[in-house]
């Protein structure tokens, strides 16, 4: 139990995260060690720029809608209890209803709950860009009316 002895969650907090989420008190040890690896000495959050770092995303667009999917509260950082219930979601042993909750959300720009030709066309003038396919915005959206 080597990870134990670096692991600074609490037995409760443990307890705790293996009830809300797919993962084991051992995996969710294994998964605290990656988070602090990413977040750096001492801090206990990611940042958007380690997030950023981490994802390997040349466009913004796409890391900023994954990065709020996963900063549920709002402020603009990553907490372990954030990146663990966002793991949990697309962990192979999360239901597929949970996935697809979270595959929406990605495609829902505006978080109206819709995803409508805008949210679409976004979606994939990000992609596009990520895999640098130029194509012109009239044919964006001709495929998205398509």
């Amino acid at each position: 139990m080597g990870n134990t002895a670096l692991c600074t969650l609490s037995p409760t907090d443990l307890v705790s995260y293996e009830k809300e989420t797919v993962f084991s008190v051992e995996e969710i040890k294994a998964l605290w060690m990656h988070f602090k690896g990413i977040s750096g000495d001492g801090s206990d959050v990611i940042t958007r720029a380690q997030f950023q770092e981490l994802m390997l995303f040349r466009d913004t667009i796409m890391l900023d809608r994954i990065f709020r999917v996963f900063d549920a509260n709002e402020d603009q950082k990553i907490s372990f209890s954030e990146y663990l219930q966002c793991l949990s979601v697309i962990s192979n042993k999360a239901s597929e209803a949970a996935k697809l909750k979270l595959s929406f959300q990605m495609y829902d720009f505006d978080g109206d709950e819709k995803i409508s030709v805008s949210d679409l066309t976004s979606a994939l003038a990000a992609t596009l860009r990520e895999h640098d396919v130029v194509i012109e915005r009239s044919e964006i959206d001709e495929i998205v009316r398509g």
